[in-house]
């Protein structure tokens, strides 16, 4: 059976070429011909001529299936590169945001590669406006998400440029993303403490009390574990943090680091407040024969660690049932935030409160 030596559609000037490549003498040719079609409705038509030119080139430089199969391979296409970014970018980054990658990569990027796939070498500034007109248009994509996708085409057009796939990245000649103002959700000291007094005895009061007084993200919240509290000095710290991520096959996993998000641990003082709930958390594990000098704190009462995922969930069903106002968990860190503000005396600077939440 004859391969057929490679090639693909390109646009110009309205009208669509079929770029044929090859190898000739050692080196990469790619010879382009005009179908004399304009771009509107003749999709089919251009694909047909494309492909009785590839036919056509086969035959004519009748080339070994052994030339054909390396001239396949020495070009790559955007599929590839998709691919390819993936395991170099594995090695490179926290799983966290590998699994961000992942994220972008499956439900939109690939799907586009795919249905539009080109050769690497032959991707301009346009081929990129269109995907990004597509993740605006199509998709319904947000501001910040599409600057996220940004990031990632960017990332892999770098890895081609040292791949030497290509000399100069398309993401150059793109307009800079837009950039929006970020929308502060937060809830006032009244609101606070009449969710406080909501989440009283609940799974939730252990979280939210900690994101309401400290400022804890979730990683932080299901990090904390016994060794780290010391009752007798009241201190609590911060060293160890627990996130959820999704590998390859779309599983959520969890990590769990010696780290914070900033890489620096922190103390804090253990308030009259928490440290009676946590006293009285430690007394009820102890109970139940689940309390571990070394364990995690905040687990449910089956010894079992709780998850990051389990805290978000639980806390937006809870606020649309007690009717309030739907925000997110982290918003509960710039509710922190807002009600050290607000205390007139300004007896909190703006430092003790960059300090308090940990912020660099």
């Amino acid at each position: 059976m004859t391969r057929l030596v490679a090639g693909h559609l390109q646009i110009k000037s309205n009208r669509y070429y079929a770029v044929i490549t090859f190898k000739k003498d050692g080196k990469t040719v790619s010879k382009w011909i005009n179908t004399k079609l304009t771009v509107r409705g003749n999709k089919k038509k251009a694909e047909k001529f494309l492909l009785e030119k590839r036919i056509e080139y086969s035959e004519k430089l009748n080339l070994s299936k052994k030339e054909k199969f390396v001239q396949r391979e020495d070009i790559m296409t955007l599929s590839e590169l998709a691919v390819k970014w993936k395991k170099h970018k594995k090695k490179q980054v926290n799983a966290t945001t590998y699994s961000g990658y992942l994220v972008i990569l499956k439900n939109h990027i690939e799907p586009y590669f795919k249905k539009h796939d080109k050769y690497v070498k032959d991707v301009d500034s346009r081929y990129i406006q269109e995907y990004i007109d597509y993740a605006y248009n199509d998709a319904e994509l947000s501001h910040k998400t599409v600057s996220n996708h940004r990031g990632v085409l960017s990332g892999m057009f770098k890895y081609a440029m040292v791949l030497k796939e290509i000399d100069k990245n398309p993401m150059d000649g793109i307009e800079p993303a837009i950039k929006t103002q970020p929308v502060e959700n937060y809830y006032d000291v009244e609101t606070l403490n009449k969710l406080l007094e909501s989440v009283k005895g609940s799974k939730l009061e252990f979280p939210v009390n900690m994101a309401v007084i400290y400022g804890f993200r979730r990683s932080e919240v299901c990090g904390v574990k016994w060794s780290a509290v010391d009752f007798k000095n009241g201190i609590l710290k911060i060293n160890h943090t627990v996130t959820e991520a999704a590998d390859e096959k779309g599983r959520v996993i969890r990590l769990e680091r010696d780290e914070t998000k900033n890489k620096r641990n922190k103390a804090y003082p253990l308030i009259d407040l928490i440290r009676s709930m946590m006293l009285n958390m430690r007394e009820h594990q102890i109970k139940l024969g689940i309390y571990n000098d070394d364990g995690y704190v905040y687990i449910d009462d089956s010894g079992k660690p709780i998850s990051p995922g389990y805290i978000t969930e639980t806390f937006r069903l809870h606020l649309r049932k007690n009717g309030f106002k739907t925000i997110r968990y982290h918003d509960l860190r710039h509710s922190c935030a807002s009600a050290l503000l607000s205390d007139k005396n300004r007896s909190v600077s703006l430092k003790d409160i960059q300090l308090w939440l940990g912020h660099s």
